[in-house]
């Protein structure tokens, strides 16, 4: 099922037609009530008055290069526009060119690196996956026969309907209850390329495309499709009395059409910021809106790719128009060589009736076996005497006929000398050299030819790319990240979801334990199926056919909504990353192996110098890393391996900064003298700890004998003053109690005095 707000969701059923319109069935008996149906038929007009004459011409170049018209003449034709087409086409465009896309100033800024890689991957993808070579190949050739090729761009969603049965923990009833949940959800999503059939297309009459604001395309559906895309109600009301081109060489509009179409045109106007449908039988538009998609040049197709044009009309001028009277001269003296070689015959007169010497020579003209060497003569004297066979026939001349043949053929060779000087098609191009020529002369005809059709070439590459950019703006504008990231390779890594009462983020990502407890503790929640222990866990990007993780513990290849920001945004994606395209000639073997050959000698050469500098100046490490990049960048070769260079030298910066953040290894003589240094510094050091170690154990050993003069001083108070009482039970009673207070009463200094002395050599 289709998204019925996607006004692109669905691809067109025929790409071929005219683009011309019926004007009576639009105007005749017939109101318009919509003003810009007016105004939009009022320049189809206009576009269809002015390429009236280059419509026919293409018409006919088609039919020629087809040979339509070759089994109905008997005339003998030289086909030169099949043989210069069919040269010109691999030297203009032989495969897909590849999506280069890049930082635009080539600095440090992840963000933009990983955005210009994503977009990079997918329309490689996108071109690779949707035909993108046929339809370049079918522009391509609209480029060399009528003049003009170009094609669409847009946006195809599928969308589905889903059911999921959840089970829901009811705390009221203390019980899990299935609900059902129903909704859409996008299935696939894809930015599609298709051909627009060079008379398919038309824009408003202008000089320059700056020009053009408004481009229209037709199409032909089926009632089934126009009821699938607008509904049954529209398809109902429209008439499906069109042919669509059937595409077997047969006339445009054949009765022999399997089905019958409906043709609808589809409108881009930029001044008014709408895009339209309108049928060709119909007063209104089947559906006006808003642009689907927002495009940086507002129109879903690039500039055509046109032949010669100039700044007076973009109707362009057909290559073939230009030496068209030199073919036709080649096609008349094509079939007059024709017609002279059926003169190239041998005929001989010999004389008539029974004659002895007619007879023989008659039998060997007609013995076309020529078995027999001798052919005898009756009367061999009056053979001679007539002459001989040189006398007896008389041959019919034919060398006029040579010769007019042999001018023939001379005029013809000049003409098609001559129109390879006007379409710049050489010899060199058909493989075709003279053996006598010098390889400077071969090598220089050459390059002529190359120049001749750069601008051709030129023209192609630069339609490709900008269909590149087209298909990057849906990919940057439309695509979901997980669409991205499946394209891509990438993982997407979703923001951290909304912090939870009584809940930590750590139980948000995989891995993370849930605190765990009773109903009533604080923290907890219910844990049946379909709770919160379920949508917690953050969906990971699954590999093919439901493999495993991509990339999976790859901090690179992953991404997150920083870089779709960054894709979203259209002026900033256009700032900070830079689309391009390769070439769409496929390259020359050597001329490819002589680049990289010079790159890999360029680079070679400098990392040796530069290894020299930046061992004896660190500091001139991340220097020589960008003057390196700066000659990289200028190579098509080394664009592939600019990240890995550049990470290279990022590794030598921080190994160089930290051999500067190291002590310098000084002179041995000096290092001897610190040793000495340190050595006497150290013994002064341990004599003075010597010195202290004994003047403190002088001083303790003076306070225990002060402190044990003093106890004995004390002692001997205490037993005279025991001697007095006369009462012996009291005297010794009197004793008991000061031996047990004693120590109490002690001064600290006293008490200290009391305890074991330290060992000896202590601090």
């Amino acid at each position: 099922m289709s998204n019925p707000a996607n006004l692109y969701a669905q691809p067109a059923a025929s790409m071929e037609g005219t683009a011309t319109i019926d004007k009576q069935k639009q105007t005749e008996g017939k109101a318009m009530s919509d003003p810009l149906v007016k105004k939009y038929i009022k320049e189809m007009k206009r576009y269809d008055s002015v390429s009236a004459d280059w419509q026919r011409e293409g018409e006919d170049i088609v039919k020629l290069y087809m040979a339509e018209s070759a089994n109905k003449s008997s005339a003998r034709k030289f086909p030169l526009l099949y043989a210069n087409i069919e040269t010109l086409k691999p030297n203009v465009y032989t495969k897909v060119p590849t999506v280069l896309c890049a930082r635009r100033y080539k600095d440090r800024d992840p963000t933009a690196r990983t955005a210009a890689e994503l977009i990079q991957r997918a329309t490689n993808t996108t071109f690779e996956l949707y035909n993108a070579d046929e339809v370049f190949r079918m522009v391509r050739d609209d480029r060399l026969l009528p003049g003009r090729g170009t094609a669409w761009v847009r946006y195809e969603a599928e969308i589905e309907q889903y059911e999921n049965t959840t089970s829901v923990y009811d705390p009221a009833t203390d019980q899990h209850i299935d609900q059902t949940i129903s909704g859409e959800r996008l299935k696939s999503e894809n930015a599609c390329i298709d051909y627009v059939y060079w008379q398919d297309f038309g824009h408003n009459v202008a000089r320059t495309w700056a020009e053009v604001w408004l481009v229209w395309r037709c199409v032909y559906k089926t009632r089934d499709e126009v009821a699938d895309r607008f509904g049954d109600d529209v398809a109902s009301r429209l008439s499906y009395t069109s042919k669509a081109p059937v595409g077997d060489g047969s006339d445009y509009g054949s009765s022999e059409a399997a089905d019958d179409y409906c043709k609808i045109y589809e409108f881009w106007d930029k001044r008014s910021n709408l895009v339209s449908w309108l049928a060709e039988d119909e007063n209104n538009f089947l559906e006006s809106g808003a642009p689907p998609i927002k495009f940086c040049g507002f129109f879903p197709c690039p500039e055509p790719c046109y032949a010669t044009k100039t700044s007076k009309g973009l109707i362009p001028r057909a290559d073939y128009v230009y030496y068209r009277d030199q073919a036709k001269e080649i096609n008349d003296l094509t079939d007059k060589i024709h017609r002279l070689t059926q003169w190239l015959i041998v005929k001989g007169f010999v004389p008539g009736g029974p004659s002895t010497t007619a007879d023989p020579l008659e039998e060997v003209m007609r013995d076309k076996g020529n078995q027999e060497l001798f052919v005898q003569v009756e009367s061999f004297t009056e053979w001679t005497e007539k002459g001989g066979a040189g006398k007896l026939i008389d041959w019919l001349p034919i060398q006029n006929v040579v010769a007019a043949l042999q001018a023939a053929i001379q005029a013809r060779s000049q003409l098609i000398q001559d129109v390879y000087q006007l379409t710049g098609i050489g010899d060199i191009l058909r493989g075709q050299t003279d053996p006598n020529e010098t390889f400077g002369a071969v090598d220089l005809r050459n390059q002529t030819g190359s120049r001749r059709l750069r601008n051709t070439k030129e023209a192609i590459s630069i339609f490709c790319r900008d269909i590149g950019h087209l298909v990057a703006e849906v990919i940057a504008q439309q695509f979901s990240p997980q669409t991205i990231a499946e394209i891509t390779g990438y993982t997407y890594k979703p923001p951290l979801p909304p912090m939870l009462p009584n809940m930590t983020n750590v139980a948000m990502f995989p891995g993370a334990q849930m605190p765990m407890g009773g109903a009533g503790m604080p923290g907890t929640m219910p844990m049946g199926a379909g709770g919160m222990a379920g949508m917690m866990q953050p969906q990971r990007g699954m590999g093919d056919n439901g493999g495993p993780p991509l990339n999976d513990g790859d901090p690179e290849l992953s991404f997150d909504d920083s870089v779709i920001q960054l894709l979203r945004d259209d002026k900033m994606r256009s700032f900070r990353i830079d689309i391009e395209t390769d070439s769409t000639v496929q390259a020359d073997e050597n001329a490819e192996k002589a680049q990289r050959t010079e790159f890999l000698g360029v680079v070679g050469d400098y990392l040796e110098k530069a290894a020299g500098v930046v061992d004896k100046a660190p500091a001139m490490a991340e220097t020589a890393g960008e003057i390196l990049m700066f000659a990289v960048r200028t190579y098509r070769p080394g664009r592939t391996l600019e990240e890995t260079i550049e990470r290279g030298f990022a590794n030598l910066v921080k190994q160089k900064q930290a051999q500067m953040q190291q002590p310098m290894a000084e002179d041995p003589l000096i290092d001897v003298a610190k040793i000495q240094a340190a050595s006497l510094a150290q013994k002064t050091q341990s004599d003075a700890a010597v010195q202290t170690q004994k003047q403190q154990i002088e001083a303790q050993t003076e306070i225990r004998k002060q402190n044990l003069d003093a106890a004995v001083k004390i002692r001997q108070q205490d037993i005279q003053a025991a001697a007095r009482p006369k009462d012996v039970a009291t005297r010794m009673a009197y004793r008991i109690q000061n031996a047990n207070l004693a120590p109490m009463a002690l001064p600290a200094t006293h008490q200290t005095a009391l305890q074991p002395a330290p060992m000896r050599g202590a601090v």
